[in-house]
């Protein structure tokens, strides 16, 4: 990685000697804010796990007491939340690997906009719970798919958790609107552009400069917190630099104030073996 992140003392540890100055007192209280921090994220965790494990302890209990007509709804929704719970256990293995810059790839033939659709949607299902739409338009020439060797499961994931990070700066009922388009040539396309407008996006310049910074926290005086911790930018940024490509973030300071986050992924060039976030 680019950037070390010193471990945080274990809670009770002594803080700082004794007859240290104000500025001792300031950097003792960092670590003390790092660990309540790191306590709300395992808070956080777990209670978006109880969710579906709540789910398959309900709907298993109907498979034992209830009708012969509730199974195949009940067999459905298990499998439904058991699907949920393996992509949050597979995300939060990918993004700690991502940290750390050890995310490994598999590459195979993919059809971008394909993948773009389907974590489009995965994101979309998510931020429905809050009321937000997500608008995905297409816009490639009909003779020049977007076809690139990459591992379409990670991509899949980073092209979600990008709509569900911009996502999480727009208040309830809003829409944030995505598309995919492609650059270069005359001939093929030489890159993808995935590009993801948050309009009206409360987020300020400090929390701008946080975006792709691991473990922030959302601002509650600004209407929101991360759900993800801040973690699926990193996880996005890093897929896209293993590609050659990269993830950016800006607002814009027209009177939308729209928070743009913008994937560029190379076609042709050669992918690097590996990347930091």
């Amino acid at each position: 990685m680019n950037e070390r992140r010193d471990a945080t003392p274990p809670a009770g540890a002594p803080s700082q000697p004794s007859g240290a100055g104000p500025a001792a007192s300031a950097e003792a209280a960092a670590p003390r804010e790092i660990d309540e921090w790191m306590y709300e994220v395992a808070a956080r965790l777990a209670h978006d796990m109880r969710t579906p494990l709540g789910a398959i302890r309900m709907w298993s209990h109907v498979l034992r007491t209830g009708r012969d007509a509730d199974r195949p709804f009940a067999l459905d929704a298990i499998d439904a939340s058991t699907a949920d719970l393996s992509e949050q256990m597979a995300f939060l293995a990918d993004v700690t690997r991502a940290v750390v810059g050890q995310l490994p790839i598999e590459k195979q033939r993919c059809d971008l906009a394909s993948l773009v659709r389907q974590g489009v949607e995965a994101a979309a299902r998510a931020l429905a719970r809050r009321l937000v739409k997500v608008d995905l338009q297409v816009a490639l020439p009909a003779d020049d798919p977007l076809v690139l060797d990459g591992d379409p499961v990670r991509l899949r994931r980073a092209f979600g958790c990008v709509v569900a990070a911009a996502g999480a700066f727009i208040a309830a009922e809003g829409t944030v609107m995505a598309r995919l388009t492609s650059e270069g040539g005359p001939g093929p396309a030489l890159a993808a552009v995935f590009t993801v407008r948050a309009p009206r996006a409360r987020i300020d310049e400090d929390e701008l400069r946080h975006l792709f910074t691991p473990y922030h926290p959302g601002k509650a005086d600004l209407g929101h917190a991360r759900p993800d911790f801040g973690l699926g930018l990193v996880f996005a940024r890093c897929v896209a630099r293993m590609q050659g490509g990269d993830v950016e973030g800006a607002k814009e300071s027209d009177d939308e104030a729209a928070l743009v986050v913008t994937t560029r992924l190379p076609l042709r060039a050669a992918a690097r073996g590996g990347a930091t976030p």
